[in-house]
């Protein structure tokens, strides 16, 4: 019984976490902003979470961090909202203003810090389709524009090649015993991952009673047939659509356990244990857990080739269940997972009544709105979304009930979860449990909550805001006794919070410090006892720059929910501009063919990419990573460089005033893409840097932010096209340069790079290229927003003429009163 204690005492010290976020919309348009709800609760239990800090992370097509924010976490709950609108840098900015992200496929993820100690698979995630901006409310034209060159560089997985027809087999239990009765469930999609219907077929050979198997697939392209292997390797046919598809099984084990479970009955659970002669257990440990909590545990004796027991499921909590055969020793024979409905269980009604049936428009709508449990009102809160009825969503239809339920705790993309829920008659109970055993997979690993394999937590729950990370040696070596002393400055208040720490043996440390909201300046200085001066060749590792591993797309999560949806652009390349040009217009208007004599130049994503160097170099300082070069940092972002020399051409001689040199532009060996590159280097004050420097050379410390054009362009285009090179031109009185500048001498095209740097007392001090000080930015709780919600006829209308939105009311907190009524 030491292992049922085991699992219990686990779940105490380590409790796992789980967050659903609830949206205000099932798609969205560029531009436009996504609101959500986020609920975090223990997994054991489906209380209120522990943590309080919830991250909330919104990532490009291409796995791109665009957008991560910080929000606090009571009794559970919090909301919040993501603009799909791209600030870029202050430099971009400057040039084209904020600008909405391009159409694609994004993802939204969430979690807390503590879930990440487990697999990074836990974390909330959804993906949302971006449609094209729809001029004048003309929604249903948009489409989703995938472009392969709107982002540079991948971070992102590729999704998996899949065939026409793909076929997948689980045997229960785990394995295929060699001449032992095996379940195998099995699961048929197509090149997108939806599921596919049709005939497996065996030959009767590959069975030790020799009988032919046949099996129809029952729900959602899965299956699964009763075999007795008599071959090591086993082909199977799948005839779909009047074609046959070949495809092997798993390879048979000649020795172990297999397992049949019976779930039809709602109150028990059957299990049929078989094994091979050489197993020789006399006893072996059954256990039923829910969410990592032990809910049934039992000694089984077995001294027969085949045992049969019966295990009651009368007071099981509704959701997955995982069961387990186990040895003396903890060594898992078979596993697999349940999904139980306790009758029990009934979920809050709600109930919605409007004060009248027809509505003109800009009329007010009143609505009311009831909640009740098991015929009792219930006061509480929850969120509220009116919409437009048109859905652009993609197939995800989870919500708070299937996904605490049910998706969280299984692994891929749920075709409608909530089917699963409808009725508990033998139908819907045979479906759950082919989903069972076709996505179950170990989220609450035995091994680790049962025995004594070791489990390294690597991130402390978060009950406040916190500072935490690990003080190491150069070599990787963990620093002890060293004191870390922090100083945190708020930006929106008056008060420093100050706080000192000696790390423990793996050289750890954890503050939490007070709530603020923006941000703050944080200063940290190591030292050893007894001595003031910082502590040299030491490495600070923040905790903050350990993100989730990005996650690759299954096919399925992007198929659209209207089938006159489901064929989107798919653009790879892009020889020319797209038809509508958005420049900094308000809308967009199509226009009539015309005859292009010149490209039409104007900014947007196809033109050039702006980099938040600042930002990237405290993430690699947060790693106790060192920073590179100007040209180091290029090749990190997926640029193929080339240098081949750092003798600057005829267009990098010194462009002089008066014979002072100030050297502003370079082409100095440095290609792009083969291309050389065209250096245009400034501050926020000035238009120059100091004599001499090789520009590819600068240590990225140095810079705020830069810009690389897409495409290479002619002297006299940078001087044409470019303002920030105007001014280059115009700083100079030597006529001859200015000329060369403006006009047709040279055609030789060039990449453009514009590099922004810090002013000069914005450089790190000596100090702090020490490694044991460090000053940087310490990101507080992001500020509640509120919904935008005019009063009509004569409210405003933010920055357009007509409202066109989509979502028309977004309340995150309705709440009940003592009678269970609320209005809006």
């Amino acid at each position: 019984m030491r292992f049922g204690g085991n699992v219990h005492q686990f779940n105490q010290i380590f409790p796992q976490e789980k967050v659903y976020l609830q949206f205000d919309n099932t798609a969205y348009f560029q531009g436009e902003t996504i609101w959500f709800k986020a609920f975090a609760v223990k997994a054991s239990h489906l209380e209120r979470s522990q943590s309080s800090v919830l991250y909330v992370e919104l990532l490009s097509p291409n796995g791109v961090l665009l957008q991560r924010q910080k929000l606090k976490l009571i009794a559970g709950q919090c909301d919040g909202c993501i603009k799909l609108v791209d600030s870029m840098t202050e430099q971009a900015r400057s040039l084209i203003s904020s600008k909405p992200y391009p159409s694609g496929y994004y993802e939204v993820r969430a979690y807390t810090r503590n879930m990440l100690n487990f697999h990074d698979d836990l974390c909330f995630s959804r993906v949302f389709p971006v449609y094209e901006d729809a001029p004048e409310g003309a929604y249903r034209f948009a489409s989703v524009l995938e472009n392969s060159k709107s982002w540079l560089g991948s971070y992102r997985p590729k999704e998996a090649k899949k065939n026409t027809v793909n076929i997948e087999f689980f045997p229960e239990g785990g394995s295929l015993i060699f001449k032992q009765q095996c379940n195998v469930a099995f699961k048929v999609t197509d090149a997108n991952g939806a599921p596919l219907d049709g005939i497996l077929e065996i030959e009767k050979e590959a069975d030790a009673n020799g009988r032919k198997i046949t099996a129809s697939t029952e729900h959602d392209g899965m299956g699964s047939f009763v075999i007795t292997p008599a071959f090591s390797h086993i082909q199977a046919q799948f005839e779909y659509d009047g074609k046959r598809t070949k495809i092997s099984l798993p390879k048979t084990e000649s020795s172990g356990y297999s397992i049949i479970t019976d779930c039809t009955d709602n109150d028990s659970v059957n299990i049929a244990i078989y094994r091979t002669a050489d197993c020789r257990e006399d006893t072996i440990g059954m256990a039923v857990s829910c969410r990592g909590e032990l809910v049934s545990f039992s000694i089984v004796p077995i001294r027969a080739l085949k045992k049969q027991v019966s295990v009651s499921a009368e007071d099981w909590p509704i959701g997955v269940c995982q069961l387990c055969l186990f040895t003396r020793s903890g060594k898992i024979l078979a596993y697999r997972s349940l999904f139980h409905t306790n009758m029990e269980f009934e979920p809050p009604k709600f109930r919605l009544a409007a004060n009248r049936q027809v509505f003109n428009p800009l009329d007010s709508i009143s609505l009311k709105l009831n909640l009740s449990y098991k015929g009792e009102p219930l006061q509480d809160r929850f969120a509220l979304s009116v919409r437009d009825a048109q859905d652009y969503g993609t197939l995800y239809s989870d919500n708070l009930l299937t996904n605490l339920l049910l998706s969280s705790d299984l692994k891929g993309f749920i075709r409608n979860p909530e089917y699963y829920f409808e009725s508990n008659d033998s139908v819907h109970r045979r479906a759950a449990d082919l989903l069972m055993l076709v996505q179950g997979w170990k989220r609450y690993d035995w091994e680790f909550s049962s025995s004594d394999k070791s489990f390294a937590e690597k991130y402390r729950m978060e009950d406040s805001l916190a500072v935490n990370g690990w003080i190491r040696k150069n070599n990787g070596t963990p620093l002890k006794d060293i004191n870390v002393m922090i100083a945190i400055s708020p930006e929106e208040e008056i008060t420093v919070e100050l706080g000192k720490y000696k790390t423990e043996d793996i050289g750890y440390f954890g503050f939490n410090t007070k709530d603020f909201y923006g941000n703050a300046t944080l200063s940290m200085r190591l030292t050893e006892d007894n001595r003031k001066k910082a502590v040299p060749k030491a490495k600070m590792i923040l905790e903050r720059a350990m993100l989730p591993k990005t996650r690759s797309f299954d096919g399925i999560e992007k198929m659209l929910a209207n089938s006159h949806k489901k064929a989107y652009m798919q653009l790879e390349v892009l020889d020319s501009r797209p038809d509508t040009a958005v420049g900094q217009m308000l809308q967009n208007y199509m226009l009539p063919d015309v005859d292009i004599s010149e490209k039409v130049k104007y900014l947007d994503y196809f033109t050039f990419k702006a980099f938040n160097v600042q930002d990237d170099v405290e993430m690699t300082l947060d790693l106790g990573e060192n920073t590179t070069d100007l040209i180091g940092y290029l090749l990190d972002k997926g640029y193929t460089m080339f240098v081949m020399s750092a003798i600057p051409d005829s267009i990098g001689k010194e462009f002089d005033s008066n014979r002072n040199t100030e050297k502003i532009a370079y082409s100095d060996g440095t290609f792009i893409d083969g291309f050389p590159v065209f250096w245009y280097l400034h501050t926020q004050s000035a238009s120059a840097y100091e004599p001499g420097v090789i520009p590819w050379s600068i240590n990225t410390e140095h810079i705020k932010s830069m810009i690389v054009y897409d495409d290479p362009v002619t002297i006299r285009e940078v001087s044409n096209e470019v303002p920030l090179f105007i001014e280059a031109i115009n700083r100079h009185n030597n006529i001859e340069v200015q000329n060369y500048m403006r006009g047709n001498e040279s055609q030789k095209k060039y990449y453009l790079v514009d590099v922004r740097l810090k002013e000069s007392y914005q450089y790190p001090s000596a100090a702090e290229l020490n490694t044991g000080t460090r000053i940087t930015t310490l990101k507080g709780f992001n500020h509640p927003v509120q919904f935008y919600s005019p009063q009509y006829p004569d409210g405003p209308i933010e920055g357009q003429p007509k409202d066109y939105r989509r979502t028309l009311y977004w309340n995150p907190n309705v709440i009940t009163d003592s009678l269970g009524y609320a209005e809006v």
